[in-house]
């Protein structure tokens, strides 16, 4: 009797859904690794070069980054508009990678930087004291919009199916569900922030633009650009004349960055304060991280009525 359930167990057992060996795959950001989680969830997980928390501005590879890339079938990163530096690397590193900037899928939103302290200001900025991106060039933190976010989840799914087809099916099956809860959290966070679009607000570094165009919010200024470069003196002047001017009531720092430079441009003039991560740097790893970034944003805002 044993023999046969063994027998039984076994081949109720090759019943099972068996699925093939995933490619090994590497992302850049958490945001973008929770995206390809999500996509990859039940077949294989990807590794994320940046630790929690760090910038991908200025983002120094370790050697278990480079041990990871190495590795790589699959290489999906932002963009070079946010780690330019990453590009040469992949090429340099892992050669035989097939390297995938999300920013430039067929369909993604692309916004212009804001190159001023102040955003409804159009005049030209001193270029000695800012970073000049350059007439036409993109804001790279298209992941805040969660529209985008749902074109990089198509485009994740056909380049994993192309590269596995034996789990195209799952690939496809996880998209259309994450899609779907992305667009659960639209109608919801819409809701959440439709009584407050005559917020006024600051923010520590320029990245929230995508995310203020979707949900109808805007910001007043940025203390740094978009790149998180350090503010001249000449911006922060700006932006400490705009507060005064504007009713602003509202500021954000980020956990990556000194807030004290927005205590400097705000003094005791305003005094709701809240803290505003676009990556997630407290955010637990996997498949639900990009709709817990998206809340984690809209909580902020909520918390500054």
């Amino acid at each position: 009797m044993a023999l046969i359930r063994l027998s039984t167990l076994a081949f109720l057992g090759s019943l099972a859904p068996v699925f093939a060996q995933a490619p090994d795959v590497v992302t850049d950001i958490p945001p973008v690794h929770g995206l390809v989680s999500r996509v990859m969830e039940g077949v294989g997980a990807p590794l994320n070069l940046l630790e929690q928390g760090a910038s991908p501005h200025d983002y120094a590879l370790r050697p278990s980054d480079a041990a990871a890339l190495q590795n790589a079938d699959i290489v999906f990163w932002t963009g070079e508009g946010l780690a330019p530096w990453l590009s040469k690397t992949i090429e340099q590193v892992a050669p035989d990678a097939l390297s995938i900037p999300l920013s430039t899928a067929e369909g993604v939103i692309h916004l212009p930087f804001r190159e001023n302290a102040v955003f409804d200001e159009h005049d030209e900025h001193d270029e000695h004291d800012e970073h000049d991106h350059g007439a036409g060039a993109d804001d790279p933190h298209m992941w805040l919009d969660p529209e985008n976010a749902k074109v990089w989840m198509q485009a994740i799914a056909r380049t994993l199916a192309e590269k596995d087809p034996e789990n195209a099916v799952r690939y496809e099956a996880n998209a259309n569900a994450g899609i779907a809860e992305i667009d659960a959290a639209i109608v919801r966070i819409s809701k959440a922030l439709e009584p407050l679009h005559d917020l006024r607000f600051i923010v520590f570094h320029d990245a929230y633009h995508y995310f203020e165009a979707r949900f109808g919010v805007e910001a007043v200024g940025a203390v740094s650009m978009s790149d998180a470069s350090a503010p001249s003196p000449k911006r922060i002047a700006q932006l400490q004349d705009a507060v005064e001017r504007s009713g602003v009531t509202c500021a954000f720092s980020e956990p990556q960055y000194n807030s004290q430079l927005v205590d400097t441009v705000l003094g005791k003039s305003v005094g709701a304060r809240a803290v505003i991560d676009p990556l997630g740097a407290h955010i637990e790893a996997g498949p639900q991280f990009y709709i817990a970034l998206l809340d984690h944003i809209t909580q902020a805002f909520v918390s500054c009525q």
